[in-house]
């Protein structure tokens, strides 16, 4: 059977192989060049073979300047290609969508505060301040772990996987891939909903997620003294919260694998049914067999 990925690919190569015949770009293909109109294809996503059969294909390719940028019904300008920076100079972004992807490879200062939409991926390697304080949409991959001041007051989705550092997406509901947070020793994320892959946060103190109610794969807060989960019902992989002695997840249901809460004396909960193994502490009640 045939995934989403594979035939979004198997479209791209055939777009590829109709420019190397004919010479036209499709517009399928125009979110995969830069800003200056050169072919930059998508490394992050396409399997090794499907990268470097399109950048072969594509090596003399030029998108000309009227199809790299436009207005929407608003008259706000958009960037119709991806944005690549490779430097360390401040740089302020004008457009309130980009269609293709932002990568930020020098360390550079990056302001956008009109950006609401990417429609790919935003990864960036700088450690100055980036922010973006209208971004409410993402739709690849959010990769800012080297960035220590991060603003994304307003984001809310992330179709891919986020990976920051600290706790600073107040209003961010979902994420469809891995939710990676490093170097943080309180989290706090009020308004998340569902993560579609692992969600780690190893290195705080404290974790509360109260709207929280499903993980499709593994949760790991492994140095957390307090977890808070109020809503949270599924874990599809397993639980490790091994250092909680505050452990509240009352509505709690399944954990596919393993679950580890030895250190949470009080949490109990009969009815639960966990894949694995339960880790629980020596004092706990013991469920019913």
């Amino acid at each position: 059977m045939l995934t989403t990925a594979t035939m979004k690919e198997s479209a791209i190569l055939n777009a590829t192989e109709h420019f190397s015949r004919t010479g036209e770009i499709q517009d399928l293909l125009v979110p995969h060049f830069d800003q200056y109109g050169r072919w930059r294809g998508d490394r992050r996503c396409w399997r090794r073979s499907t990268f470097k059969t399109a950048r072969r294909r594509m090596k003399r390719a030029l998108l000309e300047p009227g199809r790299r940028s436009a207005f929407n019904r608003r008259g706000q300008p958009i960037l119709l290609t991806s944005f690549v920076l490779n430097g360390d100079h401040p740089v302020k972004l004008p457009w309130h969508e980009v269609r293709g992807s932002i990568t930020i490879k020098g360390n550079a200062s990056i302001s956008a505060p009109n950006l609401t939409r990417i429609k790919g991926h935003f990864h960036s390697t700088s450690t100055a301040s980036i922010d973006l304080s209208a971004l409410r949409f993402v739709g690849g991959d959010l990769d800012a772990i080297f960035t220590w001041n991060l603003h994304i007051p307003r984001l809310q989705s992330v179709g891919g996987s986020l990976r920051q550092n600290g706790s600073c997406a107040p209003s961010l509901e979902f994420v469809g891939n891995r939710f990676f947070i490093r170097w943080s020793i309180s989290v706090c994320v009020p308004c998340l909903r569902s993560v579609g892959g692992h969600l780690s946060a190893t290195d705080a103190n404290y974790f509360s997620a109260p709207c929280l109610k499903t993980v499709k794969g593994r949760l790991e807060v492994d140095y957390a003294v307090t977890f808070r989960a109020s809503e949270l019902r599924t874990v599809g992989l397993s639980l490790s919260a091994p250092d909680a002695t505050a452990f509240f997840a009352p509505a709690l249901q399944h954990v596919g694998g393993d679950l580890i809460t030895f250190s949470a004396r009080e949490f109990h909960s009969p009815d639960m049914k966990v894949g694995g193994v339960w880790y629980m502490h020596s004092k706990a009640r013991r469920r019913s067999p």
